[in-house]
């Protein structure tokens, strides 16, 4: 796990591939590996808070490399575990000694041994109350970086976004707490209405491995996305209805991984799906070829970028690659990972797609649009400005999930248009 926090901060990973990055050298069993997947993410979503902790350790001189993540790990197994803080501190103790010798190993007994006395202090530190932001001073300030692990910016433009009403400001602030949580996983299971929770000690491999044994069909869901496949159902429902149609098919533009599609196939929906990047195009194809699914037909980016007009009887989805904004909880790593320029760039893209999906959109189709972010940039105003540009489309329907105080789901937003 601290290799694996190791390949994290060198970027570019998700915690379960760098967690399958340490196994080279050596497989963990079930236990083990689910305990490194814990802590390695329990370290991402609590980082900057244990690394304020460790600089007041230290006097701000705090160590490097190998040895800060072997700190982190500790700090917060004391912040968050209930692990005894002796068991905690000889075993990391022991572990520096094996490593880097008695010198560093009693530098570290005695900041660790310090730390489990201060545990109840850092406990206190939480996520702010957000309804008085625009009063916060530098202290208060400081306190919600610290106890979110956002960088500035992320927290300036969600601020930005959400501070019209005191109920938005209480939704962020329910949604920054969840992410600080061990997250809940859904699944959908073929044949089953209702999603189906994950036991806390399953990973979403292992669940799939084992309902396969069971010869059932699964795909990995949040309730969010969820959400929006029943409502799009109901549009593509109330739409064929109209139409004098039995099902009629649905383009899905950026189907990869495909859950979206195989969702949509399983609730009776003939559907076309694709990708513009050729790698995920073949991910679409293995999840389909894993849960048995011949039903929906896989075409190249190419054959649509060939289509010189619009496609008739067809209604499309584009799941726009973004900033997973709203996947922080399930995936803390992409808090340090994305940069505010990249941001820009996704937002070009889903314009761009925005745009080609209208092309091949005949007038008074459906045309649904969603991504896994909270940003507004990539939400709701992506599709103001669509909606200036092309003043025929009309909103059916926009919904954003993950900002309800009651709400377990993920940042998600869709919106229902027709063209």
């Amino acid at each position: 796990m601290i290799r694996a926090l190791g390949a994290l901060a060198r970027g570019g990973l998700t915690v379960e591939e760098a967690i399958l990055q340490e196994e080279r050298q050596g497989p963990l069993d079930p236990a083990a590996r689910a305990w490194a997947r814990d802590v390695t993410s329990g370290v991402l979503r609590h980082q900057a808070l244990c690394e304020a902790w460790m600089r007041s350790l230290v006097n701000d001189k705090a160590p490097t490399g190998w040895l800060k993540r072997t700190m982190l790990v500790a700090l917060y197994q004391l912040l968050k575990h209930d692990t005894p803080a002796g068991k905690i501190v000889d075993e990391t103790v022991n572990l520096v000694k094996r490593q880097e010798g008695e010198s560093r190993g009693r530098f570290v007994n005695a900041l660790l041994r310090k730390a489990a006395l201060e545990t109840e202090v850092w406990r206190s530190i939480v996520v702010p109350d957000l309804t008085g932001f625009k009063k916060f001073n530098s202290l208060q300030w400081q306190t919600l970086a610290m106890s979110t692990g956002l960088p500035d910016w992320w927290l300036k433009e969600w601020l930005k976004d959400y501070s019209t009403t005191e109920i938005e400001l209480r939704g962020l602030h329910s949604f920054f707490v969840r992410t600080l949580e061990r997250p809940e996983f859904y699944a959908r299971i073929e044949g089953k209405l209702e999603g189906e929770r994950l036991k806390d000690s399953e990973n979403a491999k292992e669940y799939l491995a084992r309902l396969e044994s069971e010869g059932r069909n699964a795909i990995i869901q949040d309730r969010a996305s969820d959400f929006a496949i029943q409502s799009v159902h109901k549009h593509l429902t109330n739409w064929s209805t109209s139409q004098s149609l039995s099902q009629t098919p649905i383009l899905d533009l950026c189907a990869a991984p495909g859950g979206k599609s195989i969702a949509l196939s399983w609730l009776g929906w003939p559907v076309i799906a694709t990708d513009y990047q050729a790698e995920r195009l073949e991910l679409l194809r293995s999840s389909c070829e894993r849960v048995k699914n011949k039903s929906i037909e896989c075409i190249s980016w190419l054959e649509v970028e060939n289509r010189a007009g619009p496609l008739d009887k067809l209604n499309l989805w584009v799941d726009a690659p973004c900033s997973s904004s709203g996947l922080i909880g399930k995936h803390p790593e992409l808090k340090t990972q994305l940069k505010e320029t990249e941001l820009n760039e996704l937002i070009e893209i889903q314009a761009k797609l925005l745009t080609k999906a209208y092309a091949l959109s005949k007038p008074g189709c459906l045309l649904i649009y969603s991504v896994c972010s909270l940003f507004k940039k990539e939400g709701q105003l992506q599709v103001q400005q669509f909606l200036s540009r092309h003043s025929t489309a009309r909103l059916l329907e926009e919904k954003t999930l993950g900002l309800d105080e009651s709400d377990s789901s993920d940042g998600f937003y869709f919106a229902v248009l027709k063209v």
